[in-house]
């Protein structure tokens, strides 16, 4: 195994959008590369003009890739506040590798 293969990682599609009440559904996915072995990604949501917890369900969870598994999808949901009349909110969610050897593309 070459320890300079390096595999790159991010979010398909770049940007999500959805309504309140809603599962979100956010694919990251192998972009570049191969992987030979197991690799651990973090993904953590960060606050925008939307909030964790008042209007979106908090993200801190790590995926798992493998030689099998070029994609992970996981859901966030969009808390339904029906009594506050808001604009639209947003909010980040962040790639971080527990790997060396995984890298995140630009976009993610």
């Amino acid at each position: 195994e070459d320890s300079n293969d390096v595999a790159t990682f991010g979010f398909n599609p770049t940007t999500y959008d959805g309504e309140e009440g809603d599962e979100v559904m956010v694919t990251v996915e192998l972009m570049e590369g191969t992987l030979e072995r197991e690799v651990e990604l973090n993904v953590q949501s960060n606050d925008g003009t939307a909030t964790e917890a008042g209007d979106y369900g908090v993200v801190n969870m790590n995926l798992m890739f493998d030689e099998s598994t070029s994609d992970n999808t996981f859901s966030i949901s969009l808390v339904n506040d029906v009594n506050v009349v808001e604009s639209d909110e947003s909010f980040t969610l962040q790639l971080s590798p527990e790997d060396p050897n995984a890298v995140i593309g630009s976009g993610a």
